[in-house]
């Protein structure tokens, strides 16, 4: 594939900005024991320079990347200055960094004052960027959206199309190995929390907390056998495994972070594939909204489910 270039009074130029934190975070979870996901990081981004290059047949001229350095390994500034990067620290929080917005605003301010940037490389895969995508794009420029598919937004892929979006698996698995989506189940069920009783031993299914009558009817318990479901139920048991009720709006929440590369609706049939293998069961709660009676949807866990019972008792084996 090659790009037709807007036209402009002198050559076009590439610039590439780079969420840090969302190539860093991925391979640090998804490599195989003993890969250095710096290392990994490092050469990724130095094919993606080269491929660049070969693609747009110049090198890029404005490269950034952003992240919250505090958080991130002593040596990858230096590392990224070596390879011709500028480096933008941004403060995190606990539970998503902020180089979204700053890389935005620079992307931005790039588009307006910078008249010789025809193409814009953004390293990145949350759905967070489809508005600044789309307006640059309006603005004639070219954008190619550049990030690991596993991890990909659904919405964002939907939008760009394939001629838009570069995959940076191949570059990672030319020298590196990345776990499987099993093999990645398998290791969120090792860190799930086991529910215990009021001895501190592991509770039993049958010594779990019943809710108020009636009780729930689940389906016939059958085996998950979707990757995707499987870390959606260890998702589920690991963040709200000590709730009585999952609400539904958190949880899809947290699937989101979990799982970006799914689109909502698929996230949303993933509920639907825990119900109908009978590991949950979704029920209506009555409440209040704006001054208003409305109903919210909540899950129950079925403790007695096969699979529920090996994740929440793990013992080494999936």
């Amino acid at each position: 594939m090659h790009f037709t270039s807007p036209s402009f009074a002198s050559p076009p130029r590439t610039a590439i900005f780079v969420d840090l934190e969302n190539v860093y975070y991925f391979l640090k979870r998804r490599l195989k024991p003993g890969e250095d996901a710096v290392s990994a990081m490092v050469e990724t981004l130095r094919a993606l320079k080269l491929g660049v290059k070969e693609r747009f047949d110049h090198d890029a001229i404005i490269l950034f990347a952003y992240g919250d350095f505090e958080r991130l390994p002593d040596t990858v500034q230096n590392q990224l200055y070596l390879l011709g990067f500028d480096t933008r620290n941004v403060l995190g929080t606990e539970h998503k960094n902020a180089a979204d917005m700053q890389l935005c605003i620079d992307a931005m301010h790039t588009l307006y004052v910078r008249a010789d940037i025809a193409y814009f490389v953004i390293v990145a895969g949350d759905r967070d960027y489809i508005p600044v995508i789309k307006h640059v794009v309006s603005q004639g420029r070219e954008v190619l959206v550049s990030a690991f598919k596993d991890a990909t937004s659904g919405d964002l892929l939907e939008i760009l199309g394939p001629d838009r979006f570069f995959d940076l698996t191949d570059l990672v698995t030319a020298k590196y190995k990345l776990m499987s989506r099993e093999e990645m189940a398998a290791q969120e069920a090792r860190e799930a929390p086991v529910r215990t009783n009021t001895t501190g031993q592991a509770a039993p299914a049958t010594a779990k907390e019943k809710p108020a009558p009636p009780a729930p009817k689940f389906s016939e318990p059958r085996t998950i056998h979707d990757a995707d479901a499987k870390l959606a139920l260890s998702t589920m048991l690991r963040h709200f495994g000590d709730k009585p009720e999952v609400w539904v709006s958190p949880y899809l929440h947290k699937l989101r972070e979990e799982l970006p590369e799914l689109a909502e609706y698929e996230r949303k049939s993933l509920i639907s594939t825990l119900k109908t293998n009978g590991a949950i069961v979704v029920e209506s709660r009555p409440g209040w909204k704006d001054g208003e009676p409305v109903d919210y949807s909540v899950i129950i866990i079925n403790w007695d489910h096969p699979q529920v019972r090996e994740l929440n008792e793990w013992d080494g084996n999936f």
